[in-house]
């Protein structure tokens, strides 16, 4: 059995439709209604044969799966993607270099030893950020892959050596497979706002069908380099971390929804790897990681940190599968709050020479799920304030587009504000015919983003 096979994706979007059910043999689907407003898995859920865990649950909770080198002799790739097969006990890792013209895939035991490899070609550009894998009906290995620059997969067929055409497709780089579910990413860098979910048989047929675009909350951004993409039971995580960043997660929900980022703290990440395997980050403080792929394991989420001991020498450093949702793993310190749904009151960065008008109307945003709050007052506005910026607000609480609303001021006046997608906070114009630095300017708004 394809153990893709196990987990059903599930959305409310489209009144709670399945997005895919796959057979009766593989798992248990079934249609959910929408959650109440504030439910701990909101929109996505997932019903397994398995009695699989929480995706979203224990995420800075860890094991070490497996550890292996970096390189393979003289071989000067990276890692970019890897996958689990569960049936056969084996990790698939794809390897090239930036701007490299060929992708090799290794073949590993669960454990990390090294079995096999083959190398195709492609072209400058192209990056494997993710490696699905099936079997054929001849119970060939075959691995979907990404040859060109542009937005397109090929299948490889690995037990024979035979590489497919190219086949456009939504999306580059990263993909994913949950169920019957393929998707892909528009994901690139730091920046992120569609998921594409395809049927996964389609996808192995060569002629895949889009079922589902999920837009995404467009007013999170990501912490770091985007690196690959997980879906598990129904959840986005978009792994991300640089060569010198912080490895970082961030989840998404079936409808789009920002549900969770967390990043792990250096000494923490190092700390709770040799609490399961001792003595494999000596040097806590100047090591070298970085948060180069991911998939699953057995319905938890898998994480490939690059780890070097020795960062002026790249064939020093170890790939380590860390799983997460482990609820007796270690537990690992992050340096982001694990759950983003409500991000307290913050304060509007106001401009040079403006004040709050009184302690108690300190300009203020918050954000809670796809909903902002900003409000206050302010005051040290010159005479015939007109398209004047007097604050900005940071990414998590600007909304998609401009917006416009009026608000009493000093005097019975009225004032016109704009809040921009850029973030800054503007008087247009006001009515009140005689302001000085003592005008009473109150403002209020509330908007949905996502």
């Amino acid at each position: 059995m394809n153990t893709f096979g196990r987990r059903a994706f599930l959305s409310t979007a489209g009144a709670g439709a399945a997005l895919g059910i796959a057979s009766a043999t593989e798992r248990v689907g079934a249609t959910l209604a929408a959650a109440p407003q504030g439910a701990a898995r909101e929109a996505s859920a997932s019903l397994t044969t398995d009695a699989a865990p929480d995706p979203m649950a224990y995420l800075s909770n860890v094991t070490v799966l497996a550890e292996f080198p970096i390189r393979i002799d003289s071989d000067t790739t990276w890692v970019q993607g890897v996958s689990i097969n569960e049936d056969d006990g084996e990790i698939y890792v794809a390897n090239q270099r930036t701007g490299g013209t060929y992708l090799r895939i290794d073949v590993r035991t669960i454990t990390g030893a090294y079995v096999s490899s083959r190398t195709i070609p492609i072209a400058t550009g192209a990056y494997t950020e993710g490696l699905p894998w099936f079997r054929n009906s001849s119970g060939h290995l075959c691995f979907i892959v990404r040859t060109e620059a542009g937005a397109s997969y090929a299948i490889y067929n690995y037990t024979t050596d035979v590489l497919g055409a190219a086949i456009p497709i939504l999306g580059r780089a990263k993909a994913d497979v949950d169920g019957n579910d393929f998707v892909t990413s528009d994901v690139w860098q730091s920046d992120i706002s569609r998921m594409y979910v395809y049927d996964w048989d389609s996808v192995k047929a060569g002629a895949p069908v889009l079922r589902h675009t999920v837009v995404l909350d467009s007013a999170q951004p990501l912490f770091e380099k985007s690196q690959g993409l997980v879906v598990n039971g129904g959840y986005f995580f978009i792994i991300q971390g640089a060569a010198e960043g912080r490895p970082a997660l961030t989840a998404y929900n079936a409808a789009g929804r920002m549900l969770t980022a967390l990043a792990f703290d250096k000494v923490g990440f190092a700390d709770a790897v040799n609490e399961q395997r001792p003595g494999t980050i000596s040097n806590r403080t100047a090591y070298r990681y970085e948060n180069e792929a991911g998939c699953t394991y057995q319905g938890k989420l898998v994480t490939l940190e690059v780890v070097n001991d020795h960062p002026t020498d790249n064939y020093q450093a170890r790939c380590l599968l860390i799983v997460h949702n482990e609820i007796a793993g270690s537990r690992v310190q992050t340096t982001l709050p694990a759950a983003s749904h409500d991000t307290g009151w913050q304060p509007v960065t106001l401009r040079s020479g403006i004040a709050a008008y009184a302690s108690d109307t300190v300009p203020r945003w918050r954000r809670i799920g796809n909903q902002v709050y900003v409000n206050g007052a302010i005051k040290g506005l010159g005479a015939s304030p007109s398209s004047t910026p007097v604050g900005d607000i940071p990414v998590l609480g600007r909304p998609d587009r401009n917006l416009q609303w009026t608000s009493p001021s000093s005097g019975g006046s009225q004032t016109n504000w704009q809040l921009s997608s850029s973030g800054v906070l503007q008087i247009m114009n006001t009515t009140f015919p005689t302001t000085g630095v003592g005008t009473w300017f109150p403002f209020s708004c509330t908007f949905a983003t996502g």
